[in-house]
């Protein structure tokens, strides 16, 4: 009896948790939604540095709204010789 009541404990928890992440993953979504072009091309720019554990010292923001183009660099060493180039893209709701 014991073992049943731990594995739908288990169950209720697993369900618990993956019902908060959906709900965070929707939130978050909306409020990226939200922002402008350029608040969002310097989040995706701050999150794909701290990925490549680079400070915020080693980002450059060069985007302008519908630009077209790169949106920033992310430099990897101190002589800012390897770089990676970010062009950040927000799809519509319809494609999420």
């Amino acid at each position: 009896m014991g073992r049943l009541i731990k594995n739908k404990h288990k169950q209720l928890k697993i369900k618990y948790h993956e019902q908060i992440q959906r709900s965070l993953a929707t939130e978050l979504h909306k409020r990226l939604m939200q922002l402008s072009p350029t608040a969002f091309e310097k989040i995706v720019l701050e999150l794909v540095a701290k990925i490549f554990n680079v400070s915020a010292n080693g980002t450059k923001h060069l985007g302008q709204s519908y630009d077209g183009g790169v949106d920033g660099v992310i430099y990897q060493d101190a002589l800012e010789l390897d770089r990676l180039y970010i062009q950040a893209k927000r799809l519509s709701t319809d494609t999420w």
